[in-house]
């Protein structure tokens, strides 16, 4: 039989104040995870391919920024497909597939496909599905760029505004995340929790290393909508910071 657990109904919960784990064995991947944005109402196919053996297992999971990775279905290599009124999972040869119908801000969050067989777990893709929607706010994250000397810090900042460009009133339940989407292993970087009364959230990093380097974004949850920076790429070189802001 298929086994499928439902996902949980989203609620505001403050972000963890500590490193993201994931309690998975991530093999090699791309040094960046792949972001695709959609609207609300569309429908989404996240693709998982992979070598399988007949008792192999598929795994589904979910991360929503800020919040433990969560389980959303196994589904067994011999059988075809399972249905219910939100997700769909189909296997026909070696792909794997995934559908959401009738996406909403809820769905947004990080998924993986992950195979078992017996203690063997790896994982063999992800995806950042990020939910467009008209939201009141706009978050501006600066700079667009930063080019960093080993050893050498970088300061980012995300500024949450109103459309009309009016600063908004910051709520002290608003909390941000900072995470980095380029690595070789599969993390979100380190959470800080701001809770003084400023809609302005920084962050100053220290780039000790090639693995320090890659996409930092900012995501701001507003107790059930979360908005997300246009991100700042981060390379090792000379000391030179590109100032340009950019709207989400």
């Amino acid at each position: 039989m298929n086994n499928i657990i439902p996902l949980c109904n989203t609620t505001c919960v403050m972000f963890i104040h500590v490193c993201c784990l994931f309690f998975i064995s991530a093999q090699s991947i791309e040094d960046q995870i792949p972001v695709t944005a959609v609207q609300p109402g569309d429908d989404f196919m996240i693709k998982c391919s992979g070598s399988y053996e007949m008792n192999d297992r598929i795994h589904w999971f979910r991360q929503t920024p800020g919040h433990t990775i969560k389980f959303i279905a196994e589904v067994y290599y011999k059988e075809d497909s399972f249905k219910d009124n939100h997700f769909s999972f189909t296997i026909k040869d070696n792909l794997r597939v995934m559908n959401i119908r009738n996406v909403t801000k809820e769905d947004e969050a990080i998924y993986y496909c992950q195979i078992k067989d017996g203690y063997v777990q790896d994982l063999i893709g992800s995806t950042f599905l990020i939910v467009n929607g008209k939201p009141d706010h706009i978050l501006l994250q600066s700079p667009s760029s930063a080019s960093v000397s080993s050893g050498g810090s970088v300061s980012l900042q995300c500024s949450l505004q109103s459309k009309d460009n009016i600063t908004v009133q910051c709520s002290q339940h608003h909390k941000v995340l900072w995470f980095r989407a380029g690595s070789e292993e599969l993390n979100t970087g380190v959470m800080y929790n701001f809770t003084n009364n400023s809609c302005v959230y920084s962050l100053s990093k220290t780039i000790g290393h090639s693995s320090d380097t890659g996409t930092y974004y900012c995501a701001v949850d507003t107790c059930g909508h979360v908005l997300f920076g246009d991100g700042t790429r981060v390379e090792m070189g000379q000391s030179c910071l590109s100032q340009k802001s950019f709207l989400k």
